[in-house]
């Protein structure tokens, strides 16, 4: 049986798959630069571990396969994330403000994050 959760998890991560942005996708996969803390969600196996998905809050997500934890998204303050493994890669997936946060993504520490932002777009700050 599959949770409500999980399937929530799965939308999205079709919807980033089929957005225009596919080589993010692609990026997050094939990453092997990436060191993670550790995750706690929904986990889809795979053949090199569990894929988990934990959904956030509104279309945030944060992701973890292979060790590498990924936050798609970022939305909601940083208290959102407390307890959250800190992300080697962020993923923006638009520049609407429910998706690139500046108030968000400046609470954050993401000073050893990598940033995918959409083409066209900068480093978002609010200063």
């Amino acid at each position: 049986m599959v949770c409500r959760t999980t399937v929530t998890g799965l939308f999205l991560v079709k919807n980033l798959i089929t957005m225009k942005n596919k080589f993010i996708a692609v990026l997050f996969f094939l990453s092997g630069q990436l060191i993670g803390q550790g995750l706690d969600g929904d986990k889809i196996s795979t053949n090199k571990g569990d894929l988990i998905i934990k959904p956030v809050l509104h279309g945030t997500l944060a992701v973890e396969w292979d060790s590498k934890v990924v936050y798609v998204d970022p939305y909601g303050g940083a208290e959102v994330f407390e307890g959250l493994p800190t992300p080697a890669l962020v993923l923006i997936t638009d520049i609407h403000g429910d998706h690139m946060d500046v108030k968000t993504l400046d609470a954050l520490d993401l000073s050893k994050t990598t940033l995918v932002v959409p083409p066209g777009s900068r480093r978002p700050t609010s200063g």
